[in-house]
């Protein structure tokens, strides 16, 4: 009775453990991440800009600032078209066409 019973405590802990790393697994199929540089005209590193981040699609936005290096990485984002725009004091905006963002992509 004993052995019954830890083998049916162990199939519930397995089928709980696959059921959590399927939920992993499929949201890490549907994503992708925009990323870039900022660099001035003169091809200086742009540092602290604003960088939006829209979905197109859905009318969402995301917005970061780049880093000391002037890197900025935008995600997790669901597959769409996205539009980034980058804004800091004394420079002209800058907006993107539409990017297309496919799974598990990184744009730029």
């Amino acid at each position: 009775m004993t052995s019954l019973r830890t083998l049916g405590v162990r199939c519930v802990l397995f089928l709980a453990i696959v059921l959590f790393l399927c939920g992993v697994v499929s949201a890490q199929k549907d994503t992708g991440s925009i990323a870039g540089t900022v660099k001035d005209t003169s091809g200086a590193l742009v540092v602290g800009a604003k960088v939006t981040v829209s979905d197109v699609d859905r009318g969402l936005t995301l917005t970061t600032t780049t880093s000391e290096v002037g890197e900025y990485v935008v995600g997790p984002l669901r597959v769409g078209n996205y539009t980034v725009t980058v804004e800091q004091t004394g420079f002209k905006k800058a907006v993107s066409v539409p990017v297309a963002l496919d799974v598990q992509q990184r744009g730029s």
